[in-house]
């Protein structure tokens, strides 16, 4: 990439931060705006509706599997473009049937596309300052901070129209959504071609990824998946049980997007110097104080939670991701990178159905922000435990100097 000036580099990384805005901004986190609508149109129990993130959480598991078994043979630069078409058909997909099945079926295909363009796209944006790891960790911390742009425009324009088109706007905001996305995969096209292809060994050797030496850090991020998507799935549903106007909820959902995308700048110095597992405790633990501000019960409070989660959400996938990175050889990074995605996957798979069904049972939706703090602050702990990893070839050389 020398070839490249930096500020071609970093308009790079902005056009690569279009697939997380499109992929989690839109496909995955603007469903929290549309379930109340959807709710209420369909009849839906709370299982039911957290069902529907579940099917996303497991169509993420199937593509951060495929991710994990194709890279080697397809590259990140046909996975990120791919996942971000299939993502975006199957957005027009849910607005185009109220059928749970169909549904269903629309969400897990988002996952299966999603998983990679979170993924794969990561690795793109590591390419580009590969020798610089200062740099290399803000720009993926940028890189994920795009979902944040997502986020605001969607909590800027959604609540007015869902609101005065109640219940039944829930489809043609899923179709604003897809249109937009299409727009925008001409960007992420350009950047993605921009990228030198990253190299992946043709094989998977998953015994170079050390699981054993990382579960500290997997674990971690097993419970952030487990733990943000109940906030993240059911948090409008909160707000609206407890009489917020949409005024409130335009301003909590813009407020977390505009959070998400400073989150790289406030996250910097940590995400540069963190060692070991201590990043990814510091953002889970940022995240899960955030979920239990708005137990104070004030408005300030809500505002408060917004900043706080919106402001470690993200930061939390991109520590795991320099955490990966820093652990493996670079031949495997985009497979250790998806490992630890399968894990994350299988954490947003039991949440949304696990917290719909108590939710169902007590009728009390503070369990909303009790368990996902508490399983957060659980990601936490786990993460202090996971020491230093150096990357076998690093440690020959250490060793070979001794």
């Amino acid at each position: 990439m020398n070839e490249l000036s930096d500020r071609k580099k970093w308009l790079i990384v902005a056009g690569l931060s279009m697939g997380p805005a499109m992929a989690n901004g839109f496909a995955r986190f603007a469903y929290a705006l549309l379930l109340p609508s959807m709710r209420a149109d369909l009849g839906w129990t709370y299982t039911q509706a957290g069902w529907l993130n579940t099917a996303n959480g497991i169509g993420y598991l199937i593509g951060a599997l495929l991710a994990l078994f194709l890279v080697g043979r397809f590259g990140p630069k046909r996975l990120f473009i791919s996942g971000f078409a299939l993502t975006t058909l199957a957005m027009f997909g849910s607005a185009g049937t109220p059928d749970l099945f169909a549904q269903s079926l629309c969400r897990i295909l988002a996952g299966i596309g999603g998983a990679p363009v979170f993924v794969m796209g990561g690795v793109l944006t590591a390419a580009l300052f590969s020798s610089n790891l200062k740099l290399n960790a803000f720009a993926v911390a940028v890189y994920f901070g795009g979902g944040g742009l997502g986020m605001l425009g969607t909590g800027l324009l959604l609540p007015t129209y869902l609101d005065s088109h109640f219940p039944v706007g829930w489809q043609m905001s899923w179709g604003f959504m897809a249109l937009a996305s299409c727009l925008m995969l001409g960007i992420i096209i350009w950047a993605a071609s921009q990228v030198s292809e990253v190299r992946e060994g043709s094989k998977l050797r998953l015994s170079g990824l050390r699981i054993g030496a990382m579960i500290p850090a997997i674990s971690a991020y097993f419970l952030f998946g487990l733990g943000y998507v109940i906030y993240m799935t059911f948090l409008i549903s909160w707000l609206k049980t407890n009489g917020t106007g949409t005024g409130l909820t335009s301003a909590v959902w813009s407020l977390m997007g505009i959070a998400v995308m400073a989150s790289p700048f406030v996250w910097r110095r940590v995400l540069s110097q963190a060692r070991a597992g201590r990043a990814i405790a510091w953002t889970n633990l940022t995240a899960g104080i955030g979920a239990f501000v708005p137990l104070f019960g004030s408005t300030f409070s809500v505002l408060i939670s917004a900043l706080m989660f919106g402001g470690a959400m993200f930061m939390v996938p991109t520590s795991a991701t320099n955490f990966a990175k820093k652990s493996v050889a670079p031949p495997i990074m985009g497979a250790a990178v998806a490992l630890f995605t399968v894990f994350f996957s299988l954490g947003q798979i039991l949440g949304p159905i696990g917290a719909g069904y108590v939710l169902d049972q007590t009728g009390d939706s503070i369990w909303i922000l009790l368990l996902s703090g508490s399983i957060l602050i659980l990601g936490m702990l786990s993460a202090l435990l996971q020491p230093a990893i150096m990357p076998p070839e690093l440690s020959s050389d250490r060793d070979s100097t001794l």
